[in-house]
């Protein structure tokens, strides 16, 4: 894949995040299915867009990862649900 691409998805991801950041104010995002894949690589520069786009005292406090748990996200949130289901 060429930069140019990863770059220009990089910046399109930023804005979306920064839009999100600006409406939400969260905490932390957690990026996650392929996209996490890619790392720093994409999520740094998406970082930076935040931090041009979104409001300065939030963007300086969200804190944008990758998701630990990869590819099996759906089943451990599955199995989580479904606990939580038996227990209530």
């Amino acid at each position: 894949m060429s930069l140019g691409v990863v770059s220009q998805a990089a910046t399109y991801l930023g804005i979306g995040l920064a839009n999100l950041v600006n409406l939400l104010n969260p905490e932390m995002i957690v990026i996650g299915g392929g996209l996490s894949k890619m790392g720093e690589l994409l999520l740094e520069p998406a970082r930076q867009v935040v931090r041009e786009r979104a409001f300065p005292l939030l963007s300086r406090a969200v804190r944008i990862l990758p998701a630990q748990l990869g590819d099996d996200a759906g089943v451990f949130g599955a199995a989580v649900f479904a606990w939580q289901q038996t227990t209530h």
